[in-house]
């Protein structure tokens, strides 16, 4: 019994560091690449703090040796599968959470309605694990930058293109390589004359003034 608690106790520690690691914005690894070094990090503890935790907890530590691999192996296993359950549902209960719940979207407008029935078609172009509050969208070549809360994905295609994929009303184009979302928008300054707006993760986009009549018929100025 001790073993199995131990067990679950240091998976769920692994569970919790794995989780914080993954929701770091602007994560510079992609989700693949973060799945796979967490998968080696819990296989090198496991290996090494099972080997400690089954011998504190063997009927017989003395006679410990290779022979008894499988044991603890099975243990690092059954760890494992708590890891990958509890972090599955974490993740499913975040999706939930940034979906918003149906008893609530009543109330809403018609831009957050859109957002919660996963009307953002833009968004099912992004990893699966991004697909949360949008922030923004800009140009860059011939690509286009799409922020999320859990960071940038990089596609190629016309911001034009992009904006269509969008719901109305739920952004506006306050320059003609940015688009940002009405809800992120935290303030505007003039800055050497010109007009930024500043967005609630803290960057800046610059405003044209074919934006800030779009922004002033908002009533974002």
């Amino acid at each position: 019994m001790g073993y199995w608690v131990v067990t679950t106790i240091y998976s769920s520690v692994l569970l919790c560091f794995f989780i914080a690691v993954n929701d770091v914005r602007n994560f510079s690894l992609p989700a693949w690449l973060r799945r796979v070094l967490a998968a080696v990090i819990y296989g090198a503890v496991s290996v090494s703090f099972g080997r400690v935790v089954f011998v504190n907890f063997a009927a017989d530590p003395e006679s410990f040796g290779w022979l008894r691999l499988p044991h603890y192996a099975f243990g690092a296993a059954i760890g494992m599968l708590v890891v990958v359950d509890v972090f599955r549902f974490a993740l499913e209960r975040a999706g939930r959470g940034s979906q918003g719940d149906p008893a609530s979207a009543a109330g809403k407008d018609a831009v957050g309605e859109a957002e919660t029935s996963g009307e953002i078609r833009l968004l099912a172009r992004v990893p699966e694990d991004m697909r949360v509050k949008l922030i923004r969208v800009s140009a860059q070549d011939h690509f286009v930058e799409i922020y999320t809360c859990r960071g940038k994905h990089r596609l190629r295609m016309r911001l034009r293109d992009a904006i269509v994929d969008l719901p109305d009303g739920m952004g506006v184009l306050v320059h003609r390589s940015h688009w940002v979302a009405v809800d992120q928008v935290k303030a505007t300054l003039r800055r050497d004359g010109k007009l930024l707006v500043r967005l609630k993760d803290g960057n800046e986009v610059p405003v044209s003034c074919n934006g800030e009549a779009a922004m002033k018929k908002r009533g974002l100025i």
